[in-house]
């Protein structure tokens, strides 16, 4: 995929009657109506957070920007979404992960990941990470014995045993960086070097 068949446009959207949201949607890749709820693409926004900026959302929908859990929730509240993730790499190559079914659980069930039906050129990292509950530095959800954030990952993600992928890690502002902390797509070139340009989309 290229960057040309990506367009995007500024939408304020209401997730629930009490969440109101600006997003960024595509109307174009796979006939559009893509809303985005992450974005990274310059490192200017900090990811590596706690769990109250996770449930809550931050950062810029023109730059880089993580919609909230909670909005995200009641955005895929209908069990019936589609994920889509493009990613660039630091030589100009893009992938995409696509996934048939998508939704997350519920705050009192930490956010807790559903998925299924794959398909795509980047490679299925998340399998292992499905079932698993959000964590973020400071709150340890995860599958392992002492927390992958920071011990391994930085950034707020669903964590098996760590696992292949973590789209919320750091940003690293250069070409060719191999890092676990990093945002990373491991089945994208078989190492965990940091991406340059990611979108996460459902719709």
């Amino acid at each position: 995929m290229q960057t040309e068949t990506v367009t995007f446009g500024v939408y304020t959207i209401y997730p629930s009657v009490n969440i109101r949201k600006d997003v960024w949607c595509d109307l174009h890749t796979q006939e559009g109506r893509w809303t985005v709820f992450q974005q990274r693409k310059d490192g200017s926004v900090f990811f590596d957070r706690r769990w109250s900026d996770y449930e809550n959302g931050f950062g810029d929908p023109k730059t880089e920007y993580w919609i909230g859990n909670e909005a995200l929730y009641h955005l895929t509240l209908s069990r019936r979404n589609e994920l889509l993730i493009l990613m660039q790499s630091w030589d100009g190559v893009w992938k995409h992960a696509y996934y048939a079914d998508f939704h997350i659980g519920p705050k009192n069930d930490n956010y807790r990941l559903y998925l299924s039906g794959y398909n795509g050129s980047a490679g299925d990292s998340l399998f292992k990470q499905v079932g698993y509950q959000f964590s973020t530095l400071g709150t340890d959800n995860d599958g392992l014995r002492g927390s992958c954030n920071p011990k391994f990952h930085k950034g707020g993600f669903w964590f098996n045993n760590c696992c292949y992928s973590d789209l919320n890690g750091y940003y690293y502002n250069s070409s060719g960086v191999v890092s676990t902390d990093s945002c990373h797509w491991l089945t994208f070139t078989g190492s965990r070097e940091s991406l340059k340009t990611i979108y996460m989309m459902v719709r």
